[in-house]
């Protein structure tokens, strides 16, 4: 079972599904073919670390889903220096859908704000050197994330919207932001 490299304009698009995660491993050929079934004619699957980059393209070979790379601000304890520039390669080299999923969370205290904006940063930077949009993971950030879109003149995005019933204040619609539930 593959998705089609361009759906039908009146399918469903999962524009974000971890159909990588180690907890789906054992019905992840259910788990596609199920959203097959159900009128999804497309995913993105977005990588979170460094490690999971070649996950993700497995997901492409087997499935034909729209892939991104990125550093996930949860996992920022597993991100070195280095991985920037491995991001960067498979950026160059995998033609990914899209840069992700990267952003900002404010709402786990242990996770340090300056190295997330950083990471950010440099991501964004990576996501215009390659003329890709972003999978942005946005919580307790909004604003910290568009002034970084802004400054850098960043479009487009989708966001990912954590909380039932959340909607984006104007400024967010205006730098080119979307819910996923939006689409």
């Amino acid at each position: 079972m593959r998705f089609d490299p361009l759906p039908a304009e009146d399918c469903l698009i999962d524009s974000h599904c971890h159909l990588d995660a180690p907890e789906l491993a054992p019905d992840v050929d259910g788990v596609a073919a199920r959203a097959r079934a159900a009128g999804v004619g497309q995913l993105l699957v977005p990588a979170v670390t460094a490690g999971t980059f070649d996950d993700v393209l497995a997901m492409r070979e087997r499935y034909g889903c729209w892939i991104a790379f990125g550093l996930h601000p949860i996992y920022l304890d597993r991100h070195l220096d280095e991985h920037l520039a491995q991001l960067d390669e498979y950026l160059a080299r995998h033609a990914p859908a899209a840069v992700g999923e990267i952003g900002l969370d404010f709402y786990l205290p242990e996770l340090d704000p300056a190295r997330q904006e950083a990471l950010l940063v440099e991501q964004l930077k990576l996501a215009r050197k390659h003329g890709l949009p972003v999978v942005l993971h946005v919580r307790r950030s909004a604003d910290r994330v568009l002034k970084h879109l802004h400054r850098m003149r960043h479009r487009p995005c989708l966001q990912r919207q954590r909380a039932a019933g959340a909607s984006l204040h104007p400024p967010g619609l205006q730098a080119g932001l979307r819910r996923r539930d939006d689409l």
